[in-house]
């Protein structure tokens, strides 16, 4: 709680100024922060990555093609990682 200040002077937006919400959207991310620290990683992706069919080992992959580009109102590279989530 005693971050505030410093999340109000960074300018970050949050809806309807909500403190509790912004919170609360933090704490999964606050949880998985704290899990990296505490439990270093020991397993490999290769050893834990399903073998598909094709050869490949991934978890998901999907692609959407469009014939015309969204035009977005923000840069889309700024959400292209979230933790150890990306978007490729």
């Amino acid at each position: 709680m005693d971050v505030r200040e410093q999340i109000d002077a960074a300018g970050l937006y949050y809806p309807d100024n909500d403190y509790n919400f912004l919170l609360w959207t933090l704490l999964p991310k606050w949880v998985e922060e704290q899990a990296w620290r505490s439990q270093p990683f020991t397993y490999k992706f290769d050893k834990v990555a399903p073998a598909r069919i094709d050869g490949g080992k991934y978890i998901a992959y999907a692609q959407l093609e469009r014939s015309i580009p969204l035009e977005l109102s923000f840069n889309p590279n700024h959400y292209s990682i979230c933790g150890a989530m990306i978007r490729m």
